[in-house]
């Protein structure tokens, strides 16, 4: 099993949700096993600015934070981009352990 962290930019929400995904690779196909938010930046509207950071510590929390994940439409993004860096991986033969997803136009 292979593990990667990437973050989800909720523009609409402002704030940024840091995840890993739990994943496998099987005949150039990948198997998303899980997706477990760690954590969760809240951004001033203004100036996009950090204001405070809190980790997601309950299973509710992750639940919302998935099923809001889900419900924008970024789970095909977030396959593809798994698919790249786990056939392609970097020249010195490891993958990159992190992406940026686009931020969601709907949630």
């Amino acid at each position: 099993m292979n593990s990667y962290q990437t973050s989800w930019e909720d523009e609409e929400n402002n704030r940024v949700v840091d995840f890993r995904v739990d994943y496998e690779l099987i005949d150039e196909m990948v198997r998303i096993d899980s997706i477990t938010p760690l954590q969760v930046a809240f951004l001033c509207p203004e100036t996009t600015e950090l204001n405070r950071q809190v980790g997601v510590h309950t299973e509710k929390g992750r639940a919302v934070l998935v099923r809001q994940f889900l419900a924008c439409g970024q789970m095909s993004t977030l396959e593809d981009a798994l698919s790249v860096q786990a056939i392609a991986p970097h020249a010195d033969g490891r993958a990159p352990q992190s992406c940026s997803l686009p931020s969601p136009s709907v949630i």
